[in-house]
């Protein structure tokens, strides 16, 4: 995030130095899934969500505009229906978004090559939202 000290984030001891941290990443064990972790969500702990119908972060150019990402909470599950525990052995793990861990809407927008423009709407549905509401963050790469 803009001003926030890059990677290792402000100030001495560095102590939650990843509340300025974004990213929009496909998920790392179903790489169908899109994932948007947060530093910090609604201002306070950091926070990792599913995005329901993404934008592909790949495709998103300086001229797309704003992209809307509906954020779930979710879990992994095996072939055979049954949640993963993340420990036994399986092949090929899902993530499903769980509909009743709605969390609310983001919105990006490139504004350059290496800018980007973000802003949180907890409990929020994208479709009520028509733009920017003026809290937005710059992050820069």
């Amino acid at each position: 995030m803009r001003d926030s000290g890059g990677y290792s984030g402000p100030g001495e001891g560095r102590e939650g130095y990843w509340s300025g941290h974004l990213a929009i990443a496909p998920e790392y064990i179903d790489n169908t899934a899109i994932i948007v972790s947060f530093g910090s969500w609604k201002g306070g702990e950091a926070k990792q969500f599913a995005a329901k119908n993404p934008v592909d972060p790949a495709t998103v150019e300086v001229t797309s505009g704003v992209a809307k990402y509906e954020l779930y909470g979710y879990r992994h599950y095996k072939s055979d229906g049954q949640m993963w525990d993340s420990m036994a052995l399986t092949h090929d793990p899902k993530l499903k978004i769980n509909e009743n861990e709605f969390a609310g809407c983001v919105l990006f927008q490139l504004a350059g090559t290496r800018e980007l423009t973000m802003e949180q709407f907890a409990n929020q549905r994208c479709a009520s939202l028509t733009g920017f509401g003026g809290k937005e963050k710059i992050y820069e790469r």
